[in-house]
């Protein structure tokens, strides 16, 4: 199924840089990770590699997820990338998936954005 996201840099990190937007391509790793139901505790289940080109960002990103069996706990997506100028970046919050590992469609941007900051 295709999930629409999107992708932001962290306004501290904006300043650090002194840019606003990522030096492209950005290559990208989507994690998706699964909650133990007994221990609450993040299981990674599978990764997503995209390259991201200049302007792809402007309407979102087509994210081809799995349908995976349904979980008591949401499924939750993170990301790290690294940009042209080799600099690393992490998410600083995940996503929260449907019990199925799919982005929810109806939800407003916000709720479907993934802010990078610069990894330390």
């Amino acid at each position: 199924m295709n999930s629409k996201i999107f992708l932001a840099m962290e306004k501290s990190s904006q300043d650090r840089l002194g840019q606003t937007d990522f030096k492209y391509p950005l290559n990208c790793i989507f994690n998706i990770f699964a909650i133990d139901p007994k221990t609450k505790e993040q299981v990674f289940a599978y990764d997503r590699k995209i390259s991201v080109q200049a302007g792809a960002l402007r309407d979102g990103l087509q994210l081809h997820l799995v349908t995976l069996n349904k979980n008591q706990d949401y499924y939750r997506l993170t990301a790290t990338a690294l940009d042209n100028n080799q600099i690393e970046f992490e998410s600083i919050a995940s996503i929260t998936l449907t019990q199925t590992g799919i982005i929810k469609e109806t939800n407003p941007r916000h709720l479907n954005t993934i802010i990078l900051k610069i990894k330390d």
